[in-house]
């Protein structure tokens, strides 16, 4: 055999080597391809008393076949789910080392809404469509401002006219308890159509008092912005308007 077929036999087997290591490794990787969050193996959390924090988590890796025993039972490794928890007390111990469950988080009171109302602050429910929710994308948990057009009414009861029509951010920062009936990201994820007509946020009673008073100055629902979890930035908001865009 000459030397060129000798070399032609070692560069294929070379090629079939290597194909066949990606090709094993690649499998090997889907096999384990379901992660969830866990506790690091140092760590325990103790009912209604630690507070959750992102250094106390790591990431399991778990073949496929567990992905669907787990689903809605184990929280999975995703950024929303992860934000979720972080600051979140548990309702019942948790071993070290042990799969985070969505039930270890679950609401006090005999699972209703309250427990996850924060001591001195206050749950309220507003009505949102797609447009006004980005698209359906605020979840449980979600951190959102709320903007409005409001009608400003001039002082000296003068008539109304276009200039005194402004939008304004009217609060920021807002947790989100709920969207329609779903109180956890596992809930969100099994709404029918993954649409909702309503959300529940957490607000102070003054704020509460804010956001009632604007919502009766509006024809439509407020809209919602998204923030990133954390953005913990302030909105230096002095309203826009008619003489705001004709300067534009």
């Amino acid at each position: 055999m000459s030397i060129l077929r000798w070399l032609a036999v070692i560069v294929f087997a070379l090629a079939t080597g290597v194909a066949g290591w990606m090709w094993t490794n690649q499998y090997a990787a889907r096999q384990q391809s379901a992660a969830f969050l866990k506790l690091k193996d140092d760590i325990a959390l103790i009912r209604n008393e630690t507070v959750l924090d992102d250094d106390m988590i790591e990431v399991v890796r778990l073949p496929e076949r567990f992905r669907d025993d787990l689903s809605g039972i184990a929280v999975p490794n995703d950024a929303s789910y992860r934000s979720a928890l972080l600051g979140e007390r548990p309702v019942r111990d948790v071993p070290a080392g042990s799969l985070l469950l969505f039930a270890a988080f679950e609401p006090r009171l005999s699972g209703e809404l309250a427990g996850r109302v924060t001591p001195g602050m206050r749950a309220m429910t507003i009505s949102v469509t797609a447009a006004s929710t980005v698209g359906y994308f605020v979840q449980p948990g979600s951190i959102v401002d709320l903007v409005g057009t409001l009608v400003m009414p001039p002082e000296g009861g003068e008539p109304v006219t276009l200039e005194q029509v402004e939008t304004r951010t009217i609060l920021q920062k807002v947790k989100v308890l709920a969207v329609g009936p779903a109180r956890t990201l596992a809930e969100y994820q099994r709404l029918s159509g993954g649409g909702y007509s309503t959300i529940t946020i957490e607000v102070s009673p003054k704020d509460a008092e804010t956001l009632v008073f604007a919502m009766q100055q509006v024809n439509r629902p407020l809209t919602l912005m998204l923030r990133n979890p954390e953005d913990d930035s302030d909105v230096a908001d002095s309203g826009v308007g008619w003489a705001t865009l004709r300067q534009r």
